[in-house]
């Protein structure tokens, strides 16, 4: 049976709780229930989820974590790209979803944020904060991104941003053990060598 959560913060041993930002009121119409389907590959039952659409009517395989947009709010002095994209996530972890749409939506926003940091340069400290949050998830529920038919992981991006920007801010220790993890998904081992020998390499200066 495929497994579902009815939102992110109800995933055990992930240990996320709500962003407290959150404004629930216009998401709780959208705790909806999957119907279960189900059909025989090669001899052997599987099953599926179909979600109801958050917009309009009919179903669709996509969950509401997955379906979820959000819409820039007319404050003050308006919300920029950066502070939509990431109150969209917060918003969507909120939402029903599988735990491979979780992982997806993190990676999205992870992917948007690294696109601004240049412009606006807050974001970094958000970037460190969810890039963990899905390595993490990832660390707990490896399924979730192993490819098909077994042959190796899929490509999990906030590995490399969060080696980059450890690595940028010099904080080698910290990029070393994100990297130390990405190999056990077979990732970013060039990294990991090139991030051994600009430690030893400092180590190095100090003891000379």
């Amino acid at each position: 049976m495929q497994k579902w959560f009815q939102s992110f913060s109800e995933v055990p041993g992930v240990g996320y709780k709500s962003h407290p930002s959150v404004d629930h009121s216009h998401l709780s119409r959208y705790s909806t229930v999957p119907k279960i389907g189900s059909y025989a590959m090669a001899n052997k039952p599987r099953e599926y989820l179909t979600w109801p659409m958050i917009t309009g009517s009919g179903s669709t395989s996509a969950s509401p974590t997955k379906q979820w947009t959000a819409q820039p709010q007319n404050t003050r002095n308006g919300e920029t790209t950066a502070q939509t994209r990431l109150r969209q996530l917060y918003e969507s972890l909120e939402l029903p979803g599988e735990l491979a749409d979780y992982h997806f939506v993190i990676q999205g926003c992870c992917s948007v944020l690294w696109g601004l940091r240049r412009e606006e340069s807050w974001v970094l400290a958000e970037i460190e904060r969810i890039c963990w949050l899905d390595i993490r998830l990832i660390q707990v529920y490896s399924d979730i991104v192993q490819a098909n038919n077994d042959q190796g992981f899929l490509s999990v991006l906030p590995f490399r941003y969060l080696i980059s920007l450890y690595e940028q801010e010099g904080y080698l220790p910290e990029a070393l053990q994100v990297a130390e993890i990405a190999v056990k998904f077979n990732q970013e081992l060039s990294a990991l060598d090139r991030i051994k020998s600009r430690i030893a390499n400092l180590e190095s200066e100090g003891t000379s």
